[in-house]
């Protein structure tokens, strides 16, 4: 998928930034948004920010691992669509959060937060299972696979800041991310390498990405809720849970800003979010 990256890219990025977004047929090779749902019409988006994300992620020399020596270009699914999606409550949203807890990467990331000053936010914790169906190239059908999405929110009681673990599960295996502001007011990606057993940062997110994402939530139909429109953009790395982590973890706030600040232009949005100087 990496040279349909480089071929697409700057196609996929004037996709992005078209008024008619949302009505242009996904590019082959990548994940196509779509929604099925009795409220909504079937829709359609590639995703520039998407294949940003997983550039960042590729070239760092520090986050090879998260690919697991893989690479997108052979990828056997694309396609990919939402057919049902729920969301968690009660004493099915206490299970699932104690299972994220119980996961490797989840503790190793939430350990670290921890010893920074944050605590879990338990009344803020989001999970939801969406069903996803994809063109199996390798099968030559569709295939259907359950992914499990936790968002666990922190905050530093003392001075209200936040910071985001996202965990997600499915048939290839289960993947963190964590999203957390360095000194100097960055963000930066964490995500816990087994191997080595250690906390490994990725570049600091650029104003790029973010200002793309606010262009995508602009664009999307009124009433799909953030958690329908990132799961359907990060469907690209379902083969590649700690990439679709970080996926969601990037695209899940800045969604939320953009959804109660409906009049802030791309910029602004990404300046008050801390992904622009």
């Amino acid at each position: 998928m990496s040279k349909k990256i480089s071929n697409h890219l700057q196609v996929m990025l004037v996709i992005v930034l078209s008024i008619a977004l949302l009505a242009t047929p996904a590019m082959a090779g990548y994940a196509s948004a779509k929604v099925l749902s009795e409220k909504f019409e079937d829709i359609g988006s590639g995703c520039a920010p998407c294949t940003e994300v997983a550039n960042m992620i590729q070239v760092d020399p520090n986050l090879k691992f998260i690919f697991n020596g893989k690479d997108l270009k052979d990828s056997k699914l694309s396609d990919g669509k939402i057919v049902t999606e729920k969301e968690f409550t009660g004493r099915e949203l206490a299970y699932i959060t104690e299972t994220a807890l119980a996961d490797k990467q989840v503790n190793a990331l939430y350990q670290n937060l921890v010893e920074r000053g944050f605590v879990l936010a338990k009344e803020n914790v989001i999970a939801t299972k969406i069903t996803a169906e994809f063109n199996n190239s390798e099968l030559g059908e569709l295939e259907k696979i359950d992914n499990t999405i936790v968002n666990l929110h922190l905050v530093k009681n003392d001075t209200n800041e936040t910071a985001i673990i996202s965990f997600v599960s499915n048939k290839f295996g289960t993947g963190a991310a964590a999203l957390a502001k360095n000194n100097d007011n960055s963000k930066n990606l964490l995500f816990y390498d087994s191997k080595a057993d250690k906390i490994v940062a990725s570049s600091s997110l650029n104003c790029w990405v973010c200002q793309q994402i606010v262009t995508l939530v602009k664009n999307w139909p009124q009433g799909v809720s953030c958690l329908i429109m990132c799961g359907s953009l990060c469907l690209v790395f379902v083969e590649y849970p700690p990439a679709m982590a970080a996926c969601n973890i990037i695209c899940n706030p800045v969604c939320r800003y953009v959804t109660k600040n409906p009049n802030t232009n791309a910029y602004e949005a990404c300046l008050n979010l801390g992904y622009c100087p």
